[in-house]
């Protein structure tokens, strides 16, 4: 990763292309957003203050949502879609965010931290463009998807290994890019619930050549972690306590 840079305040161009070499080198990066502490823990507040208005997170294989009664689901925690809630800055009167497709939108702002800092990291994203175009991945970031926020119960909830955007979502350029902040004070790591990244060191990844590592991402608070959102296979680990993520 980006070991323990701070990814806001002196220093944030140092810090995208740190950032931008770590995905075209390893597929993906991690570091401390750098965000008050404060502004974390108000976030935290509301994400706590929004999980009775979760829902159970589902799995799509091949363009089909999969029952997560069966086995291949493999997915255990919550989550809660910011923009089809209401809760991104287009329902705080802010500017208009770029819709997923479907052109959703909800009730009443009820978490402006939180919407504050799923904008922030939509930024970092946009001004990670220009680097990665530059790069050997060429890749384009040219808009935001709808911001997820998510919740593992503790008591093992896991998310199986998976790509985030291994079959498309139905723009023409489909997700590159998975970017998350952890919401999580004094994580205790034999709790478990890290983030693993497969990185893959020789051969392609799908291929029985394939050779690499699994490197951890512990959900600490403050932590923002990006990889590729069309390539990397990761999992999280099982979590024996309260875990939030936007």
């Amino acid at each position: 990763g980006v070991g323990q840079n701070t990814l806001l305040g002196v220093g944030l161009q140092e810090s995208l292309s740190a950032i931008a070499l770590c995905l075209e080198t390893k597929g993906w990066a991690a570091c401390v957003l750098g965000a008050h502490p404060g502004l974390l823990t108000k976030a935290r507040a509301e994400a706590k203050m929004l999980e009775a208005r979760m829902a159970p997170g589902t799995t799509v294989i091949k363009n089909q949502v999969i029952d997560q009664r069966l086995p291949n689901a493999q997915r255990g925690d919550k989550i809660l879609w910011m923009q089809e809630q209401g809760l991104d800055e287009r329902g705080s009167g802010g500017p208009p965010a770029a819709c997923d497709g479907g052109g959703r939108s909800g009730g009443p702002l009820g978490a402006p931290t939180l919407a504050m800092l799923e904008r922030a990291i939509a930024d970092i994203g946009f001004q990670l463009d220009p680097l990665l175009q530059q790069s050997s991945l060429r890749l384009r970031i040219t808009e935001r998807c709808d911001g997820m926020l998510a919740c593992y119960s503790g008591e093992g909830a896991s998310y199986g290994p998976h790509i985030d955007n291994a079959d498309g979502d139905g723009r023409v350029d489909g997700r590159v890019l998975t970017a998350i902040l952890y919401l999580n004070p004094g994580w205790d790591r034999t709790s478990g619930g890290e983030l693993s990244i497969f990185e893959a060191e020789t051969g392609e990844l799908g291929s029985a050549s394939v050779e690499g590592r699994w490197q951890n991402v512990w959900p600490e608070m403050g932590t923002l972690a990006l990889f590729r959102a069309d390539r990397t296979l990761h999992e999280v680990r099982p979590s024996h306590a309260r875990r939030y993520a936007l």
